[in-house]
């Protein structure tokens, strides 16, 4: 059952114990989302959680893909005993309001959230907070606060992502490997961007036309090149194919004709194991594939994505706002602790 710890403030040792002993439970309703992305009912782990801690059971016909505990407008939780007070309304008051360090709060300023993946999420970032009040202002409907979007995902499973650029070098190796690749880049652009890395150049403003050319490339010239990719790599054996090419065949296999599948010869393969964590900050490319995972981030439902997705793509605010940082991103180990 998800719950929400609320505190009084202290001021001295004796006190800060006895309103640890006395603090108030409050249990909360946490909010299914169904995208398509999802594990269905019977297998995923939001469901599961969502069963135990819903008023109703999960629907094994739909997919579970994300199970949202706080105070966000797009997913609020609500008080389990009264389900028609929102979280949000409830810390609203002053007798609930609680403290962050010596700041008195009335919301909540992150968003905790459950992840069971089934299928590939769109190529995405998340703005900065001043990226994310220009694009509220300018196209609320798509984004909804005017928050940043930082987050953490610790894997409760094998977990599958691509994330952040690989090293340049290693892309132009597979620019001079995949001529369909090259082709979707554009020759033109393909042979600038080969010849900077080898160069002197800046290398982030060379992947950044390169990765531009690619998702604003014709939307025939990419299904023409996928196509051709993946009938060439189907008459190949299997060990003639590098994790790239296994990759982008698993991304076609979801979403055939999609420049977001070329992801798998920019973006990093990581595969997490189970208390593997990765922290993706403002900027940065990436794509959850497969696994359950927790997320702890601000609390924000901003997302701008280029690819993977039937959903709003925003291509010209992606391409420009990226880090365009290249290498292997870091993956830190969690020791659990129970203290309980």
């Amino acid at each position: 059952m998800a719950t929400l710890v609320a505190e009084k403030p202290v001021k001295t040792v004796q006190e800060d114990q006895a309103a640890l002993l006395s603090a108030a439970m409050v249990p909360i309703l946490a909010k299914a989302q169904n995208y398509a992305w999802g594990i269905s009912g019977g297998s995923s782990l939001v469901a599961s959680i969502y069963s135990r801690n819903s008023l109703e059971p999960a629907d094994g016909g739909k997919p579970y893909a994300e199970l949202w505990m706080g105070t966000h407008p797009s997913g609020p939780s609500r008080i389990q005993s009264d389900p028609s007070v929102t979280l949000s309304s409830f810390l609203d008051t002053s007798e609930n309001a609680f403290t962050i360090g010596e700041k008195e709060v009335r919301g909540l300023p992150y968003l905790l959230k459950i992840l069971s993946v089934g299928g590939a999420l769109s190529i995405q970032a998340h703005p900065t907070r001043e990226l994310a009040k220009t694009l509220h202002a300018q196209n609320p409907s798509a984004y909804k606060d005017e928050n940043h979007k930082p987050e953490m995902a610790i894997a409760l499973s094998p977990f599958q992502a691509l994330c952040g650029f690989r090293d340049c070098n290693e892309i132009v190796k597979d620019v001079a490997r995949v001529p369909e690749f090259a082709d979707a880049i554009g020759r033109v652009e393909a042979d600038e961007f080969v010849k900077s890395i080898k160069g002197s150049s800046d290398k982030a403003e060379a992947l950044k036309k390169a990765f531009g050319s690619l998702m604003r490339q014709d939307e025939a010239q990419v299904t023409d090149c996928l196509k051709k990719l993946v009938q060439r790599l189907g008459k190949m054996e299997p060990e003639q194919k590098t994790p790239q090419d296994k990759t982008l065949n698993d991304l076609y296999a979801q979403y055939p004709g999609d420049v977001g599948c070329f992801a798998a010869y920019l973006m990093n393969k990581l595969d997490l194991e189970p208390n593997d964590a990765i922290f993706i900050g403002a900027n940065e490319p990436h794509a959850y594939l497969q696994g359950e995972c927790v997320e702890i981030m601000a609390n924000s439902d901003n997302v701008v994505r280029a690819g993977l997705t039937p959903k709003f793509k925003d291509v010209d605010v992606l391409v420009e706002m990226l880090t365009y940082k290249d290498g292997p991103p870091e993956v830190a180990l969690f020791e659990f602790q129970q203290f309980y």
